[in-house]
């Protein structure tokens, strides 16, 4: 709503406002897949606003995406834009992608802009991610910018297909009113005082790409006269809408009638159709008052360079949306158009509006306009335009008397409007009018300051009765004080001129400016004062060198002489010097400007001694400096006597010192470590500072030498170890004897700690086994050496006083252990079972219970006629043993018969016991 046709769209594709922050709109209109759509508009009648409907929906929507010039959508887009469409939120689009991670950062040049995101919401054409930068409001427009201005745009973090992707690209916003750096113009050239009556031919330079040129000739005057909506003497073109009248006359105004431009279309005008052409002193004045305006609708006053083709402002004033009158009277502004020197130009007044406005026709709503006014300029009388085609040259017949301004332009396209026309090249026809100005020169200028600027003399033109071209070289001059230009213009007579420009840079040097009035030259020139004698030098400074070897010749880095614009005295002390590589002299000489010069001495024959020559050139003096090396320490591999046979060796760590250079490392018999790295025997390279450790495996023999060589470079290190004298018989040891033990018993020795050897030694067992450091006892043959701890053990004998030794011997000495079976009683004290009478018949009878004494060793028990039981277990009369403090007890079945005895018998040892049992 309020918008309709081109600006609708317009309104679209920048989404401003707070409810937009998606930019849905702008997101459908570049939708790749969209191949049709549709747009439909009512313009603004009366109280009811403008509208526009877009139709985007073509039934192409998730459709194959075509081929994008990048894989994807941004706007602005990547490349050039008019500011006019540049939005406050700027949108990057991508097919798919999740924005919810990704970043945006920007760059104008190395200056970072700030970003404020929009949260990224789908649904609206392809995903997109929507920022606004420099913290601008949803409502702004993006500000017109004085040159071209690029920015660096990073999307980073886009997940594209379960990937992180990273983008970027460079926005560049322009003006496209305003003149690039490198854009091509027409210059016409020529006779600027052709004859009157005769054909006149000019050329000018041709244009890349131009397929036409127009060639423009226009008789001119002085200006005269303003445009005033009184008399409208001067007539305007009315482009208002025919609602309202373009001349408005109320009490309400302090003239008598003003122009009026109301706010009824977009763009309301009063174009003033004359063409000017300023001068660095034309002034543009104007009276206006603006009514109620809100910030969508601006004022404003334009100027064209292409005959009305495009304008731009020179003047305006935008809304605030105050309630308020934004003028509340009339009030006059002045321009100046220096900017517009020696252009053809045309003016109007122009109300625009861009959203929301006030309605109506009254004065309190429009923007009023009257006494527009050029000063100081040319105006054209009548013209002519010459389509030239492709050639770079026209002709015309100039009237005698009368003043020309001729101009050119470029055709890019045949059809299409041309570019702004050039500068203009004045042109008086002669016919007796004097045009030649009497002679003029300027003051020269000496001794002048270098890279100066150098202002002429002031000269006053005089001995013409019209205005006549002037042109500078080499310079730039000022007419009755204005500001300093380059650019051709007319001079009238009376007329105070200088001249300009900026001295040498180098000394005794002449610059010329001149000054062409009319045909008539005059030169001003300035000439830089004669360089001084100057013999101090720059600052130089010579490389110090240390670690150096010692009564070596030690020759300097090369300086070269700056600074000097004569030759200056060279002289050396502690040495001598070359100048650009000749032979070395210590005698005192002269050096020039640009030569290149070295110093030499000889090292000192001392370790870490310094030596110093200093070189004097024009009383600046540097000098050179050579350290010796510092005194090396000697390097020992300390010799280890007395190591034990068979054991890895290690040598104390050295420093690598008293070297000049990085030498070769070889190593025999052993490995070495460098800077505590893994050990190795390949060959190598050390440096000063590097610590160097080596190792071997000494010897298995007694009193025996292993060494390992290290030759570093020439140098030869060696590291010796020499193992000690073997001793492997150890000090006596001995194991107690054991007595009055059980038989057949498991018997373990005390523990023993072997001392007074200092190798391993043979270990072997007879009739028993042994233990070495609490592990398996063995029979097998083993090594033990001094700190370790043995126990033996063997079974006792199975006999009474039975006697078992075992032997041990380690490394040739021997130690037994014994042990002696007690003396074995196997006869039992006397025991015996009470008889039971009158006992059941055929029934079974247990004897009463008799403890075993009198014995030491378990004895045999065997029973007859029975069973027996031991300490009340299972009757059996499996014959057995049994020991001192066992119960025996005896059973049988009585007798069938009665007034029967049955009798059992029971032998423990050879002690015999009878139970006896009668039946009743």
């Amino acid at each position: 709503m309020g918008h309709n046709g081109w600006d609708a769209v317009g309104g679209q594709m920048r989404d401003n406002g707070t409810n937009n922050t998606v930019a849905g709109h702008r997101r459908w209109l570049l939708y790749p897949q969209t191949q049709q759509m549709g747009t439909g508009d009512v313009p603004a009648i009366d109280t009811y606003s403008a509208a526009n409907a877009v139709w985007v929906f073509d039934g192409r929507f998730g459709s194959a995406r075509p081929t994008t010039r990048d894989d994807f959508v941004a706007w602005p887009t990547k490349g050039f834009n008019p500011y006019q469409v540049v939005p406050v939120r700027w949108s990057f689009a991508y097919p798919g992608a999740n924005f919810a991670n990704a970043t945006v950062s920007m760059k104008q040049g190395s200056v970072n802009v700030p970003v404020t995101l929009e949260t990224p919401t789908n649904g609206y054409g392809e995903n997109t991610l929507v920022w606004r930068p420099n913290n601008m409001t949803p409502d702004q427009d993006w500000p017109k910018p004085a040159a071209d201005t690029s920015y660096q745009v990073s999307v980073n973090n886009v997940t594209v297909n379960g990937s992180s992707r990273n983008f970027s690209y460079t926005v560049t916003v322009i003006d496209p009113q305003s003149v690039g750096t490198s854009e091509e113009q027409v210059q016409v050239s020529g006779n600027t005082n052709p004859v009157g009556g005769a054909l006149a031919t000019y050329t000018f330079n041709a244009v890349s790409l131009a397929q036409q040129y127009e060639a423009y000739v226009a008789e001119i005057s002085e200006a005269t006269g303003s445009y005033n909506a009184e008399s409208d003497s001067l007539n305007v073109t009315d482009g208002t809408d025919a609602s309202y009248d373009l001349i408005y006359s109320d009490s309400d105004i302090s003239d008598t009638a003003v122009y009026r431009l109301a706010p009824v279309t977009s763009s309301e005008t009063v174009e003033f159709p004359i063409t000017y052409i300023p001068s660095g002193d034309s002034i543009l004045q104007f009276d206006s008052k603006l009514g109620y305006a809100t910030d969508g609708q601006t004022a404003a006053l334009q100027i064209s360079v292409d005959g009305g083709a495009s304008w731009r402002d020179i003047y305006s004033k935008t809304g605030t949306s105050s309630g308020n009158e934004e003028e509340s009277a009339f009030s006059t502004k002045t321009l100046s158009l220096s900017a517009y020197a020696d252009k053809l130009v045309k003016f109007r007044a122009q109300y625009r509006h861009n959203g929301y406005r006030y309605v109506g026709v009254t004065s309190d709503v429009s923007f009023l306009v009257d006494n527009v006014q050029i000063s100081n300029a040319q105006q054209v009388v009548a013209e002519s335009i010459q389509n030239t085609g492709s050639a770079t040259s026209f002709s015309f017949t100039p009237a005698n008397g009368k003043r020309y301004a001729l101009a050119g332009r470029a055709i890019p396209w045949v059809g299409y409007p041309g570019l702004d026309w050039g500068a203009v090249l004045y042109s008086d026809a002669a016919h007796g009018v004097d045009t030649q100005p009497d002679a003029f020169s300027f003051t020269a200028q000496t001794n002048v300051a270098r890279s100066s600027l150098m202002t002429s003399n002031e000269v006053t033109v005089s001995g013409i009765e019209v205005a006549v071209a002037m042109s500078v070289a080499g310079g730039h001059y000022s007419i009755n004080g204005a500001a300093f230009t380059n650019t051709p213009r007319l001079v009238s007579n009376g007329d105070r001129v200088r001249v300009q420009h900026t001295s040498a840079t180098g000394y005794a040097t002449k610059v010329d400016t001149t000054l062409t009035i009319g045909g008539v030259d005059g030169t001003f020139s300035s000439t830089t004062l004669t360089e001084p004698v100057d013999t101090t030098p720059d600052a130089f400074s010579f490389t110090a060198q240390t670690n150096v070897v010692r009564s070596s010749a030690m020759t300097s880095n090369s300086i070269t002489v700056g600074g000097i614009n004569a030759p200056a005295a060279i002289s050396v002390a502690g040495g001598s010097y070359s100048i650009n590589g000749g032979a070395f002299t210590s005698t005192a000489g002269t050096v020039s400007n640009g030569a290149t010069v070295r110093v030499q001495h000889n090292a000192s024959a001392n370790y870490a001694t310094k030596v110093d020559t200093t070189l004097t050139i024009g009383g600046v003096s540097s000098m050179f400096s050579s350290t010796t090396l510092a005194e090396p320490i000697p390097m020992i591999f300390s010799e280890k006597t007395d190591v034990l046979p068979s054991t890895l060796m290690t040598s104390n760590s050295i420093t690598v010192n008293g070297l000049t250079a990085p030498v070769a490392l070889t190593i025999t018999g052993g490995e070495y470590s460098k800077n505590s790295g893994v050990y190795s025997k390949a060959k190598g390279t050390v440096q000063n500072g590097d610590q160097l450790v080596v190792r071997h495996t000494s010897s298995s023999k007694s009193k025996t030498a292993v060494t390992t060589t290290v030759k570093l470079g020439a140098q030869t290190l060696t590291f010796k170890s020499t193992t000690l004298v073997i001793d492997t018989a150890p000090d006596a040891f001995s194991f107690a004897e054991l007595t009055n033990v059980l038989p057949a018993t498991v018997l373990e020795s005390e523990l023993v700690t072997l001392t007074g050897m200092n190798a391993p030694t043979a270990v072997s067992i007879s009739a028993g086994e042994y233990s070495l450091n609490g592990g398996a006892y063995t029979k097998a043959k083993g090594t033990a050496k001094t700190g370790d701890t043995l126990r033996v053990r063997h079974v006792s004998s199975s006999k009474s006083q039975g006697k078992v030794t075992t032997a041990l011997t380690v490394g040739g000495v021997k130690a037994s252990f014994v042990s002696t079976v007690m003396l074995l009683d196997t006869v039992p004290d006397a025991f015996s079972f009470p008889a039971k009478t009158a006992v059941a018949l055929n029934t079974v009878v247990e004897s009463d219970p008799a403890t075993i004494a009198g014995i030491n060793v378990p004895t045999a028990v065997s029973v007859s006629g029975g069973e027996y039981s031991l300490n009340g277990g299972a009757y059996t009369k499996v014959k057995g043993a049994l020991k001192a403090g066992d119960i025996l007890r005896v059973r049988h079945l009585s007798s069938k018969v009665a007034k029967k005895t049955v009798t059992t018998t029971v032998m423990v040892g050879t002690i015999k016991a009878v139970f006896k049992s009668t039946a009743q």
